[in-house]
């Protein structure tokens, strides 16, 4: 990694996950700067809801499967 401030190369000094899946990185160059980055993926609101209708989606077939279950069973 470079540094914003001098660009010259920096190292970890530490690394840890966040709750959202993404993982908080705190870097420290050769000039002492330090600073810190956060890698992850970040979804689009049109993935979020793609996202949302596919689960929706799966959701009312199982309801559905499982109605029909029921109704065999009877």
């Amino acid at each position: 990694m470079i540094c914003p401030k001098c660009g010259k190369n920096a190292k970890v000094l530490e690394s840890r996950p966040n709750e959202d899946g993404s993982t908080r990185r705190r870097y420290e160059c050769q000039t002492l700067h330090r600073f810190t980055t956060v890698d992850g993926v970040w979804l689009t609101d049109e993935a979020k809801h793609e996202k949302q209708r596919a689960y929706a989606l799966k959701a009312r077939t199982a309801r559905q499967a499982n109605k029909e279950k029921q109704n065999d069973r009877t």
